[in-house]
């Protein structure tokens, strides 16, 4: 048998004891709630209820939980019309972001409204977390190259939309940083070609996705 404590409706409180070494708080016969040696379980149709205020604070190791919860959203958005040159950060598009667990995922989701060059070569963008640039194809000498830009001559400003998920395996700050590659001349971003001023939007957000 286990000692019950019991919130009758019609009689009140009322304990039934026994030497079991367990515990059950009862609301009208019914267990919602069970103690026993090093173990509390909410019972089957019984809803816990964390009030407003309140905090729940974890230093062991908490296990069940279904994965892939979104955690947090960084968002950096800019419609400054640019010109910057080879291998340099697009730095008002940038994206600081401290994960909360180390096993966490980081989902990135970028947006360029419009991208040129004024070289007489292609061009191309990565995206880097640190110094690190982040690898999106499986080969080649330009296999974290998000997108590309091919001179046709007219230095035409095109779209880019792109999608990355990284595994940084920490819970230190970071920070993702978007850069520009191009032989010859500077990259454009937010003109509609090499020498319209007219600004168009960008954007790049940071999800953090837990394990």
């Amino acid at each position: 048998m286990t000692c019950k404590i019991n919130a009758d409706t019609t009689n009140g409180l009322k304990l039934t004891s026994d030497t079991s070494g367990s515990i059950d708080l009862q609301s009208n016969g019914n267990t919602d709630i069970s103690f026993a040696s090093n173990a509390l379980n909410i019972k089957s149709g019984t809803t816990l209820t964390i009030d407003s205020g309140a905090t729940i604070a974890n230093s062991g190791t908490a296990t069940g939980f279904v994965g892939g919860k979104v955690l947090q959203v960084v968002q950096a958005t800019d419609n400054t019309a640019i010109s910057q040159s080879n291998n340099t950060e697009y730095t008002q598009l940038r994206c600081v972001i401290t994960p909360a667990a180390s096993s966490s995922k980081i989902l990135l989701f970028l947006s360029i409204g419009c991208w040129s060059h004024t070289g007489t070569l292609d061009s191309s963008i990565l995206i880097k977390r640190g110094s690190t640039s982040l690898q999106v194809g499986s080969g080649g000498t330009n296999n974290s190259t998000i997108a590309g830009s091919h001179n046709t001559g007219t230095h035409e400003g095109v779209p880019i939309g792109a999608t990355l998920l990284d595994a940084p395996s920490t819970t230190s700050e970071i920070t993702y940083g978007i850069f520009g590659i191009i032989n010859n001349g500077s990259f454009v971003i937010n003109k509609r070609n090499s020498s319209t001023v007219t600004a168009t939007s960008s954007r790049l957000i940071a999800v953090e996705i837990g394990a």
